[in-house]
């Protein structure tokens, strides 16, 4: 794995090979179809053809693959042995013409506004759900643009890109910092993947989770996924809460 990371430095994005079955990611696939539906209900303005979706962590299947063992193992790695826990998690939803699209992935793009020299930090990792192809618009990435402080122009970028190309239940893991985009879906058939951010604990998340799912839900997670949902590092909310003994208090020891 080492020298995997090793490419991950140098090209700013990884291939993580098969890590999930078809039932798994049929599973995943009803938790963010069912979710999108919910919060389409909740939020009138978001029509049913918006596919941005994010926040989906109460779901079995999702708790499933934030503790499963190839992703704690890859990250594990990643990060030296050290905690981490989930920034943000979302649905890469890419679907057929004439259904909408989640507008912000199909334009060259970076996943962190502040450009960060590569730091092993923050990771993306992307499972795919579906077959990843040219044709119903897979990720493309632009190597070593995590290198670059500037995004390269649009000629380079069209020019240097590498089409991520993949069999269901396979997965990607690329830098924040790596220039990508979602190809286009001309296909008749939807193009769905879960794009997962990863950071060292100290780092602020998108949403927090532990608040999201209720701070008394933490007993019946079990440690790993508690450790990644960020009940570990939460942030106090009051001096009682800061000054909490030891094995009460909202930011664990160890946690960076």
């Amino acid at each position: 794995m080492t020298h995997a990371f090793d490419q991950l430095d140098r090209d700013g994005y990884l291939a993580l090979g098969p890590v999930a079955d078809a039932a798994t990611c049929a599973a995943l696939k009803e938790e963010i179809f069912d979710w999108h539906r919910r919060q389409s209900a909740l939020r009138p303005p978001i029509s049913a053809h918006h596919w941005g979706v994010h926040h989906f962590v109460e779901y079995p299947h999702t708790q499933a693959l934030l503790a499963s063992d190839w992703l704690h193992g890859f990250c594990e790695g990643l990060f030296s042995g050290q905690p981490w826990i989930l920034h943000a998690i979302g649905a890469s939803i890419n679907p057929p013409a004439g259904q909408g699209a989640y507008a912000h992935g199909s334009q060259w793009h970076r996943d962190s506004p502040t450009y960060r020299a590569a730091g092993r930090e923050y990771i993306i990792v992307m499972l795919f759900l579906d077959d990843f192809t040219v044709a119903n618009g897979c990720t493309e990435v632009a190597p070593g643009t995590h290198l670059q402080v500037a995004v390269p122009p649009l000629e380079v970028l069209e020019r240097d890109s590498v089409h991520a190309t993949a069999p269901r239940g396979s997965a990607l893991a690329f830098f924040p910092d790596t220039v990508h985009r979602a190809g286009t879906n001309t296909t008749d058939q939807f193009r769905i993947g879960i794009t997962m951010a990863i950071t060292r604990p100290y780092l602020k998340p998108l949403m927090d989770y532990a608040r999201l799912l209720g701070l008394d839900q933490e007993s019946r997670l079990s440690p790993r996924l508690a450790q990644v949902l960020g009940y570990n590092a939460k942030v106090p909310q009051s001096m009682a809460e800061w000054n909490a003994p030891p094995e009460q208090r909202f930011y664990k020891r160890g946690q960076g």
